[in-house]
């Protein structure tokens, strides 16, 4: 699994910005996985991040 380094700068490139990682990592889960937004770094949330930014960021 990616570090939390590793997402961050994932969310960062999709245009997520934050100084704290939790908040960062919360309201990108509540957006796209709502069913769970604890700003836990998780398969699931880095998974989707990565994804993302594959498909819309290359």
């Amino acid at each position: 699994m990616p570090t939390l380094d590793m997402v961050v700068a994932k969310l960062t490139a999709y245009g997520y910005k934050s100084d704290d990682n939790t908040n960062l990592l919360k309201a990108f889960q509540l957006h796209f996985r709502p069913s769970n937004y604890d700003g836990v770094l998780d398969a699931d949330t880095a998974a989707i991040a990565y994804a993302l930014v594959d498909k819309y960021i290359g």
